[in-house]
Parts: structure tokens; C-alpha cells; sequence
């Protein structure tokens, strides 16, 4: 790599440290109301609500990293129901995938690669042996952020093509599992979490659904380390 493209990584990377960080404090300082999201979507018709409100999902919990998010998807299972909700969530997550992702690629990627020394040879085989399987656990795993996982794919070299199709794919079912958790607890979470381990008490097909759940992800997670291993 010559000087000015190790200048020019750096600049990038330099911008794109300042945007995360633009974002957090934003999301530190920014106040969500509720009842004003909640208010304002209620105003539209069905239709015209969910497309408001997917639009907001994305404008919002791009620049605001704390707050929006939640909020919104309380707002979504409230009004929508946990079935539409996670149509509208999934989609808004989309749009979150596709800009978190090029933001992370193209201004951070080359100084990663600078940084680390690491050579084009070995990138090209990163992004051959890289594991759809893991990727898969990590998009199913609720804990996991959506959008520190976009940033951290787009800074590997994965394609965005074959991270966009598991986003597309498997993000559905992580959203409707927290959607129709949401909509059976409600908005009294925010006043007393302990609401929601009340939520699994009187509900043990829940419980029972979500142990299955995490299951799941842990056989995939594994499957993904033991394939890796035997790769290497």
C-alpha cells in the first residue's frame, strides 16, 4: 500500500471513528417519548402508518444509537400486533443493513486491513472459509445488536450479497420472538421490568418456545466453531 492510500485509509477510518462516536453520544442524549411515537403513528391509516413508521425506524435508529429502537418496536407491537410489527421492523433493520454496512466497509475496511498487516491473499481466503453458519447464529442471537453486527461484517470480507441474504432471511425470526414478547408484556415493562419474567410465569409455551430458541442458536454457534476448526 502506498503513502497516499495509507493516508487516505486513515483519513477514512479517522471519519468513521467520528460518526460512531457522533452516534452514540447522540443516542446518550437524545429523549424518546412513547406516548408521542405512539400518538403520532395512530393518527395514520394502517397502511400509511407502516410506512411512517418503517421510515422513522430507519432515519431514527441510524443517527440514534439508544432509545429509538426500543421505543419503536414497543410502539410497533402495541399498535400492530406482534405478526405486522415484525414485518415492519424486519424491514426497517434492512434498510439499517444496508447503511451500517457500506459505512463500515468503505471507511473503515482498508485501515483495518492496513493496521493488522493484513495481505490480500489472506483476505481473499477470509472471505472463502468465512462460516454462513456463524453468521446465521450471530443474526438470530438477540444478543447480539443488529448494527454493531453490520458494522463488524462490513469491516471483514464477507460480501455484502451473502450478508444481505442472511439479514434477509433469518432476521425475521429474532424479530418475531422479541415482537411477540413485547406485545404480550406491553408497555408497563418500562415502568417495572420484573412485568416480563411475570410474562413467562403465566406463559410456559413462551418460555418453553424461547429455550427452544436459544437452543437453536447454540447448535448452530457450535456447529459453526467445529467447522471453522476443522478448516484451519
Amino acid at each position: 500500500m502506498n503513502k497516499t492510500s495509507a493516508h487516505s485509509s486513515i483519513i477514512k477510518f479517522f471519519l468513521f471513528f467520528i460518526i460512531i462516536a457522533i452516534l452514540l453520544f447522540l443516542g446518550k442524549s437524545v429523549h424518546v417519548d412513547l406516548k408521542a411515537y405512539q400518538q403520532f403513528i395512530q393518527q395514520f391509516s394502517p397502511v400509511l402508518a407502516g410506512i411512517i413508521f418503517i421510515i422513522l425506524y430507519i432515519f431514527l435508529t441510524t443517527f440514534i444509537w439508544f432509545g429509538p429502537k426500543d421505543i419503536l418496536r414497543i410502539v410497533a407491537a402495541l399498535l400492530f400486533g406482534p405478526g405486522l410489527s415484525t414485518l415492519f421492523v424486519w424491514l426497517g433493520e434492512l434498510g439499517n443493513c444496508i447503511i451500517f454496512f457500506h459505512i463500515s466497509r468503505y471507511l473503515g475496511r482498508d485501515f483495518i486491513a492496513q493496521k493488522f498487516k493484513i495481505s490480500q491473499d489472506d483476505l481473499e481466503k477470509t472471505k472463502k472459509t468465512k462460516s454462513a453458519l456463524g453468521l446465521i447464529a450471530l443474526r438470530l442471537n438477540p444478543l447480539v445488536p443488529f448494527r454493531f453486527l453490520d458494522i463488524g461484517v462490513g469491516l471483514s470480507e464477507v460480501s455484502f450479497k451473502k450478508y444481505f441474504f442472511i439479514a434477509l432471511v433469518f432476521s425475521p425470526f429474532r424479530i418475531f420472538w422479541i415482537q411477540y414478547i413485547i406485545a404480550g408484556v406491553g408497555e408497563g415493562y418500562f415502568q417495572n421490568p420484573m412485568i416480563a419474567f411475570d410474562y413467562f410465569q403465566r406463559n410456559p409455551a413462551v418460555t418453553l418456545g424461547s429455550f427452544f430458541y436459544f437452543g437453536v442458536i447454540f447448535i448452530l454457534s457450535f456447529i459453526a466453531i467445529m467447522v471453522r476448526r476443522k478448516k484451519s
